[in-house]
């Protein structure tokens, strides 16, 4: 009978503004489960990445590549021994993956280098760790340096088994195309360093250490044991890389400035694959668990919690220690008319509790299906109006796509930019189809009133809502934050940040303005993204309502 266009342009200008992981979500690998032709891609990735240009204004930092060297540099100090240590590195290494991919053309996904594949458990002094393709000129990153003795100022632990130390002499990163500029004296750029040292190599590589790691039962108690304690009697995996690959000399066994040697992201990119085998052994408590201090090594004081900001510069935007816990694939895709009914469902169970639906509707739960379809019938209206785009996030779990979190926006205006918004839903089609939507919603309304709503209530609001018109007149261009709904069962995920982001970032690209409204409940998250409250209404007794705005 009855029909819902999703106009092609619509879809296609919002599916422009998002990455296609939801298609074909990246899925990281071992390295040497990559092709040739992978790992040349990936190679060359990073080689694009060390010559565009520095966004974090660090000191030294010329090139991409070097601003993550040297944000590592610059926070080396608070992000060891401390309780964020596994998710700073997260959220790090999701962003080099990111800018190899944006910034790069990159179409694969972090690769890892599971050392514990390549550990000798009888013989810590072989080299056959080193003999894998992952160090090998072609096929890898790379050897060893020259060997160049140390004193006693360089190598303050006395490590013995020392095996180099100088510019690595093969594989696509040597001197002078490939060059490390953070940390060293301006315009006096230095070579990347390995120093092998294959007992500890072997013996902080070793799988029972991992398998030690997996069995700890709470968050604090995994933190600590991934890092143990500084000291080299003591074996931890965090180690094992830098210091058997970096030894004293190297690149990679220097605490702050690790990040220059490319194998500290597969380094990394492998204790994260750890954290997530660990995490999902108790799903979904490992969602939400956090712990350790937040101060290094300080184990009786504060310690960090689930709102815990990560701060990693210019690189990416702060974000909270719990919207890093959950790796699962949440991305974001338009809404098309299928998901219509879903999003009803996940919009209702959402607004169930909302300080001013308990007012406006007190038998929303005696006549639940009513309220549901109330929301149906305004998404239909909203999916075929101009300049009304709705964004989903979504999580896969093999074959099947479930939807989290959806979020409507208006993109108001009479510019060149709003113009292309609004007329992809605005032919003669979509407007026989809103007219048709009309005439069913007043039948409907009719022959089958919504039984969960109090009228009076309801034209109460309406009319209050009318007469205390909120300030975004001044703004002749805006994107208007119309809903944002998140499954309760999957709040405090970061999804509803995540939809927010998106609408930040076209009117970011557009330089203009987001506004909303908000309760008291969803007010606290507009302000840590950046938005402010510039008037307030009380609707109804006890209910006020937030105008606020996001400014360029």
């Amino acid at each position: 009978m009855r029909f819902l266009r999703l106009s092609l342009g619509v879809f296609l200008l919002v599916a422009d503004s998002l990455a296609d992981t939801c298609k074909n979500p990246p899925i990281r690998k071992e390295w040497r489960q990559l092709d040739l032709d992978e790992r040349r891609d990936y190679i060359g990735a990073v080689l694009c990445l060390a010559s565009q240009p520095a966004i974090s204004g660090l000191e030294n930092a010329a090139t991409h590549f070097d601003d993550f060297q040297a944000t590592h540099s610059d926070q080396t100090p608070s992000i060891h021994w401390v309780g964020h240590f596994a998710l700073w590195h997260r959220y790090f290494v999701a962003s080099y993956e990111k800018a190899l991919r944006e910034d790069c053309g990159y179409k694969g996904a972090q690769p890892y280098w599971n050392w514990s594949l390549d550990a000798s458990s009888t013989d810590n002094s072989t080299m056959a760790i080193f003999e894998t393709d992952v160090f090998d000129a072609d096929r890898g990153f790379g050897g060893n340096g020259k060997y160049l003795p140390a004193n006693a100022t360089q190598n303050p632990f006395n490590l013995t088994g020392r095996t180099g130390g100088g510019c690595v002499e093969n594989g696509p990163f040597t001197p002078p195309d490939f060059m490390l500029a953070v940390g060293h004296q301006k315009g006096q750029p230095d070579c990347l360093r390995r120093d092998w040292i294959p007992w500890i190599m072997n013996y902080f590589a070793q799988e029972s250490l991992v398998d030690h790691v997996l069995a700890q039962p709470d968050y604090t108690s995994f933190a600590r044991a991934l890092e143990n304690l500084p000291s080299f009697t003591q074996p931890n995996i965090h180690g094992s890389a830098h210091f058997g690959v970096g030894g004293v000399l190297g690149t990679l066994g220097n605490s702050a400035l690790s990040p220059g040697d490319p194998l500290f992201f597969l380094h990394h990119c492998n204790l994260d694959r750890i954290f997530w085998e660990w995490q999902k052994k108790d799903l979904p408590t490992r969602f939400h668990e956090v712990g350790g201090p937040i101060t290094p090594l300080d184990y009786s004081g504060k310690n960090v919690t689930l709102d815990f900001k990560v701060n990693i510069g210019k690189l990416a935007p702060n974000t909270t220690l719990e919207s890093l816990l959950n790796t699962q694939g949440v991305c974001l895709r338009p809404a098309r008319a299928q998901d219509l009914p879903d999003i009803a469902n996940l919009v209702a169970q959402a607004m169930l509790e909302d300080e001013l639906l308990i007012w406006m509707c007190p038998r929303r739960h005696e006549h639940y299906a009513d309220f549901r379809y109330s929301f149906l019938r305004r998404l239909k209206t909203r999916f075929v109006t101009p300049g009304y785009v709705m964004v989903v996030a979504v999580e896969h779990s093999g074959d099947r796509e479930q939807i989290r979190g959806y979020s409507g926006w208006e993109r108001l205006g009479t510019g060149a930019d709003a113009g292309q918004w609004q007329r992809e839903n605005n032919g003669w089609w979509h407007a026989l189809e809103r007219t048709l939507l009309d005439l069913e919603n007043r039948y409907l309304s009719l022959v089958s009133p919504d039984r969960s709503v109090d009228l009076y209530r309801q034209q109460h609001y309406r009319t209050a809502a009318a007469d205390d018109a909120f300030p975004f007149s001044d703004f002749p261009e805006l994107w208007y934050l119309g809903q944002l709904a998140v499954d309760p069962a999957h709040q405090r995920r970061g999804i509803g940040q995540h939809l927010v982001e998106w609408g930040l970032q076209q009117a970011r690209r557009e330089r203009v303005c987001v506004g909303l409204e908000a309760g008291v409940k969803g007010a606290g998250l507009y302000q840590k993204l950046g938005f402010d409250i510039v008037n307030t209404t009380e609707l109804i007794p006890g209910v006020t309502i937030r105008a606020m705005l996001y400014t360029i």
